[in-house]
């Protein structure tokens, strides 16, 4: 039976593996010590940890832009911390949420631990990878507070709510009356992840656009769906902080369905979240 969600071996070697999937939310015990986890994720700090609490041993993800605070590569001063190898893909040389187009992508952003072992800029990730076998066998790292994944409440309506939330992947059941703003970008991922939430609408990261604007794939499908959709801008709030999308976030782009609720580029995600919720 097909995983919902998979991860790809693209090398099984003695030194250990390379995996490849889409997102860090995949990460579940198929992962292990001796794994290198390439997924195409915003390289932040949560993103990171969702990989070392199973013990991975290097990383590489996708910058996303880097913006705000430098957030879409705050995974590497993290993995730093632990020891451990990282690198992140230069933006707009892969697809953001498509393990397949990070694989073919080229290294813009690396952590002292994974130049030690031969990793550099412009390095092609596949390349990069292999190098990165060499690291140490990892460890178990649970690093709760960076982990910590809250379901804040921000707005209230008479028959919904607007609510803070790192991912839509943290859901499991619909929730049709409600709005969440998320630090998790708004490529094709969104989308899978909101078809189960079903929400009222979603404002995500743009993640700098990344090649060809992947950073956004996921909101014309959602329109599809009759689900108001926005991503803020990198630059504008920092990836991965859900509360900063709502408290600083700029919409850069919206669906149709968001824009008929009369969200448009240039509003606060403050103003959008609520003219969502009042559709």
């Amino acid at each position: 039976m097909n995983h919902p969600h998979p991860i790809r071996i693209a090398a099984d070697t003695a030194a250990g593996r390379i995996l490849v999937a889409d997102s860090y939310t995949y990460c579940d015990a198929r992962v292990g010590t001796g794994d290198v986890y390439v997924g195409a994720s915003f390289f932040g700090a949560y993103c990171a940890a969702l990989a070392l609490r199973w013990g991975a041993k290097a990383l590489i993800g996708h910058a996303a832009g880097v913006g705000k605070d430098q957030a879409g590569i705050s995974g590497l001063d993290f993995c730093q911390r632990y020891g451990v190898p990282a690198a992140a893909c230069e933006t707009l040389s892969a697809r953001i949420g498509e393990g397949e187009s990070l694989w073919q992508g080229a290294v813009g952003h690396l952590n002292p631990a994974a130049a030690a072992l031969g990793v550099r800029l412009g390095q092609p990730v596949q390349e990069a990878a292999e190098y990165l076998l060499a690291a140490p066998v990892g460890r178990v790292v649970h690093d709760e507070a960076t982990l910590q994944a809250p379901l804040t409440v921000v707005a209230q309506g008479p028959r919904g709510s607007v609510f803070c939330l790192v991912s839509l992947s943290l859901l499991d059941r619909p929730r049709p009356a409600d709005v969440f703003c998320v630090g998790s970008h708004s490529g094709s991922v969104l989308h899978v992840f909101a078809h189960t939430v079903r929400p009222k609408g979603v404002i995500a990261n743009d993640a700098g656009l990344a090649k060809d604007d992947s950073g956004i794939a996921g909101l014309a499908p959602l329109a599809a769906e009759g689900i108001a959709a926005a991503a803020v801008s990198a630059a504008s709030a920092r990836i991965g902080d859900p509360l900063d999308t709502y408290a600083s976030g700029i919409v850069s782009h919206a669906n149709p369905v968001a824009a008929q609720a009369g969200v448009r580029p240039g509003m606060t995600a403050r103003e959008a979240a609520q003219r969502m919720l009042e559709r």
